[in-house]
Formats: C-alpha cells, sequence, structure tokens
C-alpha cells in the first residue's frame, strides 16, 4: 500500500547469526547431506524474504506489457567479456592514431634542414590566443564532438608567455612539425570518437587540433606552459622516488624564502601518481614538513608510530604538501651533513618498508633547494654512495634567492652524483628553472630495438573549450594520450 502511494518502505536490516553450542558427539552426527540441507532452507528463506520487501515482482510485472521492453538475466562474465573487447578496440584505434602522428614527426623531425632566414613576420603560425570564434574572416565551425568552434585545416599553436615566437627554434620547430596537420585530419576523418589531438615540443610550442580559440581568464595572464603539465612531464620523464630538501635557515629569510617555497610547489606539481614525493626542512636539524602525510590521506591520524618516508603524488597528497610548505618559518644554522643523512636514510627506510606497488622503482632524486654554503658532506656521501641501494641516488640542487652565495657545494654535490644544477634568482623564473633542471637527465630509456614503450598517463577532462572559462580549470584540465 504504501508503494502504490508512492511512499518508500523503510529499510530492512538483515542479520544473520548462526551459533552452535552442541556437543561435540553431535557435532560428528552432522554428516554432509544435513549440512547441505541446511544450506537449501537458509538459501530459500532468502530468496522469500527478498521477494516479500523487494517487490521486484513488481517490477517485472509493470515493465512486462510495454513495448519493447523484454527482461532477460544477466552474466557478469560474458558482460566483462565484451567490455574487455570494447576498451581494447578503443585504445587500439587510439594508439593507431598516435603511432601515425610519432612516425611522421620522426620523419619530420629527421628530414629537415635548419633555417636561419625563417621570420615570424613571414611564417605567420596560427596562434590559438589571435583566434577570434566571432570573426567570420578566421573560417571557424562550431563542432559537436568538441563543442566549441574550431578550424579543421590546420592546428592551432600555443606559446608559453616566457618563450617569444619569434624565436628562431620555434619557427623552425614550427616548420618542421607543419606535416603533422595531415595526420591529424586523417586521424580525425578515421576516428569520430577521436576528440583532441596534441604535441608538445621541449621549447615549449605546442600543437592542438583542431585549432579553436585559447581562451584567457580576463584581468589574468596566461602561464600556461605545456611542458609544466603533468601529462607531459610523464610522458618524458620517468616515474621517480624523489625527497625535496629545504634550507629553511636563517639566511633564506624573506624574498628567498618565497621563492624558495614557490620553486619547491612548481616541481611538486610537475609530478604525478606514479611518481613518489615528500619534502624535508632543515637547518641543524631536519624533518619532514608534514610528519603524517600518509595518515592524513588514510584517516589514521591517531597513530603516533605512523611513519611513511615517500607518498605517492596524488592531488591530495600534493595538498598536504603544500600547505605545510606555505606554514615553514625559517631560523637556525643549515647543516647539508644532516639534510643528505636524512634522506639516504629516508630512501632506505623507504625500500625496506613499503607495500607492494609502492615506489617508482626506477629514478631516486633528491632535490636540495639552498640560498648557499660552505659545508662539503664528505663523510655522508662516502658512506651512502658505497651502499648498494643509495648510490644511484641523483642530486639535484637549486641555489636560491637574488644573490645566492657561495655556490660551489651545490654545484658539485649535482656533478658527482649525475645530477644537475640550477639557480633561481627571481620569482618569474621559477617555472621555466624548474622545466629545464631534471627533464632532460631522467627521460625514459629508449629500447635497442628502436620500438616504442606505450606509457599511459594520468587523464584529463579537455581544457580546450569556451565551457571551461575557469583558470584553475584551464590550468588543471588535460586530454592527452602519450606514447
Amino acid at each position: 500500500a504504501e508503494m502504490a502511494r508512492g511512499v518508500a518502505p523503510p529499510p530492512i536490516y538483515l542479520f544473520i547469526f548462526i551459533v552452535t553450542c552442541i556437543s561435540a558427539s553431535r557435532v560428528l552426527s552432522l554428516d554432509a547431506k544435513s549440512f547441505h540441507q541446511v544450506s537449501n532452507d537458509i538459501e530459500r528463506w532468502i530468496n522469500e524474504l527478498h521477494s516479500r520487501t523487494s517487490h521486484a515482482h513488481l517490477l517485472k510485472k509493470d515493465l512486462s506489457d510495454e513495448v519493447g521492453v523484454s527482461i532477460e538475466p544477466v552474466y557478469p562474465q560474458e558482460l566483462v567479456k565484451k567490455m574487455a573487447r570494447d576498451i581494447s578496440s578503443l585504445l587500439k584505434s587510439k594508439r593507431n592514431a598516435l603511432q601515425r602522428i610519432v612516425e611522421n614527426l620522426q620523419d619530420g623531425a629527421g628530414s629537415y634542414v635548419w633555417s636561419d632566414e625563417l621570420r615570424l613576420n613571414t611564417s605567420h603560425p596560427l596562434l590559438m590566443k589571435d583566434l577570434d570564434p566571432d570573426n567570420a574572416s578566421h573560417e571557424m565551425t562550431y563542432d559537436e564532438r568538441f563543442g566549441v568552434p574550431v578550424r579543421y585545416n590546420f592546428s592551432g599553436i600555443h606559446v608559453p608567455l616566457e618563450v617569444y615566437e619569434g624565436y628562431p627554434e620555434i619557427l623552425n620547430g614550427l616548420s618542421w612539425s607543419s606535416s603533422v596537420d595531415w595526420v591529424f585530419q586523417d586521424n580525425y576523418e578515421r576516428d569520430p570518437t577521436l576528440s583532441w589531438q596534441y604535441f608538445g615540443a621541449q621549447t615549449g610550442f605546442m600543437r592542438v587540433y583542431p585549432a579553436t580559440s585559447w581562451y584567457v581568464p580576463p584581468n589574468l595572464i596566461d602561464l600556461y606552459d605545456a611542458r609544466l603539465r603533468p601529462w607531459y612531464v610523464q610522458g618524458s620523464v620517468s616515474p621517480k622516488d624523489m625527497i625535496i630538501l629545504m634550507d629553511r635557515s636563517g639566511s633564506v629569510h624573506g624574498q628567498t624564502f618565497t621563492i624558495m617555497k614557490w620553486a619547491v610547489k612548481t616541481l611538486i606539481d610537475t609530478l604525478g601518481e606514479n611518481d613518489f614525493v615528500n619534502v624535508a626542512a632543515f637547518n641543524n636539524t631536519t624533518q619532514w614538513v608534514n610528519n603524517c602525510t600518509y595518515c592524513q590521506v588514510n584517516k589514521t591520524t591517531g597513530n603516533t608510530s605512523c611513519t611513511q618516508a615517500l607518498v605517492q603524488a596524488s592531488t591530495s597528497n600534493k595538498k598536504l604538501l603544500f600547505h605545510a610548505i606555505d606554514e615553514l618559518t625559517d631560523g637556525g644554522m643549515a647543516s647539508y651533513s644532516n639534510a643528505l643523512n636524512f634522506a639516504f636514510n629516508a630512501f632506505k627506510q623507504f625500500e625496506g618498508t613499503k607495500k607492494e606497488g609502492e615506489g617508482a622503482s626506477c629514478h631516486k632524486t633528491i632535490m636540495l633547494f639552498s640560498d648557499g654554503g660552505t659545508e662539503w658532506p664528505q663523510e655522508v656521501f662516502n658512506k651512502f654512495q658505497a651502499d648498494n641501494y643509495t648510490k644511484s641516488v641523483r642530486i639535484f640542487t637549486y641555489a636560491v634567492g637574488p644573490h645566492p652565495i657561495p655556490t660551489a657545494v651545490l654545484k658539485q654535490m649535482a656533478c658527482s652524483t649525475g645530477g644537475k644544477y640550477s639557480v633561481i634568482t627571481t620569482r618569474s623564473s621559477v617555472r621555466t628553472k624548474i622545466q629545464e633542471s631534471y627533464t632532460s637527465l631522467l627521460y625514459p630509456a629508449q629500447p635497442l630495438n628502436g620500438n616504442h614503450i606505450d606509457q599511459y598517463t594520468t587523464a584529463y577532462t579537455s581544457a580546450v573549450g569556451e565551457e571551461l572559462r575557469n583558470f584553475d580549470a584551464w590550468h588543471d584540465s588535460v586530454a592527452e594520450f602519450q606514447l
């Protein structure tokens, strides 16, 4: 009656308790046949209870007279197999499209002859910032597949703010990669499910097909750089186990400390879910900026013995680290020996405590940010470079601040471990320096047979569209499938 009036019956909670308080002799008398009978009785009782309480028969009765409606049994195994076939077919078509793009770009780069005669006013690259869907001369057509006006005959170009479109490297890059446009068009026509197609170059420019207008929110500047996005970094750099060391001694106060915090957060933002990371701040002592990052994420902050050297570079973990970095204060004297000893031991601890599936199992790096120092931690290097696990750790050093001095030790740390030394003097140079610092040294190993290795990166929602007129969404969402 309640269902007829549209009122849902109260939920029914079913608890089944089977209590056995039988003597040993009685238990021995319960043979397999008896247990089978009990099992059948329980199954029949549960089915009857489900039929009475769920009213499933009403669904069947109500729909049985509908034209074109039938109720059929569902076989989970067959559904899973069909889903697997569909997903395999979908990924295969996307991989084939990407393979055609890669082969075209490789051929174009290999056969291209560099030209010093190219000029911006004669090359006329199709910059998406200049495209206006309301301008009839721009020949843009609304496409339901993408949800925005697009132009099909060319790919659109985006160049980061710090990069001048007229640089010879950019103009020559646009020239040798221009032939990929016909591959983009061919892929678009072959596969009706294919969405945006991208190509990001190390020099900074990015091609997007089909071309569309690049939206920049009012009163804001376009800070997008494809080379700093997780999809680009994940596709061009192998997974990493990374420990970041921040000098928080008294000498890094003020502007230097502000630049350092910004640089560290920018570095973390380039990491993806295949990477594992943590941040430690040091002066005369060293400690994690967030001692219980792992526990906070997993709702176990009450566990005072919680220790996790590295955590997955997920969005939630990044937010915890960002907040902890913002709360740091300066003071004391810096000790490189203490900081490096802490980091190397953390790598060894992580190796001994990590669970299956944790850790990048590839590169191990220490990223050290400081305004300079004179202490050379020779004993620490001798100890850990003799250890089979930590001898492969690379150190990347960053001299931070308007006048970082002295920096000879920072250079020596990086050079002696196969890392790289970088200088970040202003906040405006942070993005470029972070991008250049480690990606060129930690690229994925290429197989000897020359075949490509498929690498699936984190999924992103497309950012190229009028519906995403939001600055954060514009910067944090990109659709990409990397090879």
